[in-house]
């Protein structure tokens, strides 16, 4: 019985998460605004609104500037969720993403600059 519920909740919940997964600006257009779009690359400027979490989605191979000092939390489906600080100024680069979501948890927005580059993208 244990395992029929196990199986009911990972194809459940998590299945779906899967399924859903997909490019950031699609899945939560409303406070992102692409700035520039081509073959090679899409540099998105996106604002993460106070205590909201994103919903979930991929990424390419990246480069993200952030604006301000802040503390966020990344949820890989099925893992334990990271906690990440950001530092004002600073850059952070990483490989192409798997589904995640993304959580501010501050009480103010969170201004970001994100680099995509089209010709790495996320592979399952």
């Amino acid at each position: 019985m244990k395992k029929i519920i196990l199986c009911f909740m990972l194809t459940g919940f998590i299945f779906p998460l899967l399924v859903r997964a997909q490019d950031w600006v699609k899945a939560a257009p409303s406070n992102k605004k692409v700035l520039v779009d081509n073959a090679h690359f899409r540099l998105v400027d996106i604002t993460l609104l106070p205590g909201k979490t994103e919903p979930v989605h991929t990424h390419p191979e990246y480069i993200e500037y952030f604006f301000e000092n802040a503390k966020l939390v990344v949820e890989y489906p099925g893992k334990p969720p990271v906690d990440w600080k950001v530092e004002k100024g600073k850059a952070y680069a990483g490989p192409p993403e798997p589904p995640h979501n993304l959580k501010n948890t501050e009480k103010f927005p969170v201004h970001l600059l994100l680099t995509e580059f089209k010709d790495r993208p996320y592979k399952k």
